[in-house]
């Protein structure tokens, strides 16, 4: 019996997001919905292009299952809701860390 795809939210698709949802959906047993914003629109029109040592090279206009501006309200869009969320975001301290010796 095949095991039902999981749904998974992922925000933030920089470098290593796109590359945990790629795995995620090339594994077959995912579905993930990527949170764009400054390149929906590019992404929405021709995809990613990745190339991977672990992936494979050159491929071209890869997508995610489905594309999304903005965070789904899952109860107001009446969706079923996900089982997995992925965040991977950039954490740049506003302040340098000092370490005492």
């Amino acid at each position: 019996m095949a095991h039902p795809k999981v749904k998974v939210l992922s925000v933030g698709m920089g470098g290593v997001g796109t590359m945990a949802a790629y795995a995620l959906e090339i594994g077959g047993r995912a579905e993930v919905t990527a949170v764009l914003r400054s390149n929906f629109e590019a992404v929405q029109k021709k995809g990613f292009d990745i190339d991977s040592l672990e992936h494979g090279h050159d491929i071209k206009g890869w997508r995610p299952t489905h594309i999304r501006r903005t965070i789904p309200n899952v109860a107001e869009e009446e969706l079923s809701g996900f089982d997995y969320i992925v965040v991977t975001t950039k954490s740049i301290p506003e302040i340098p860390l000092r370490w005492k010796i």
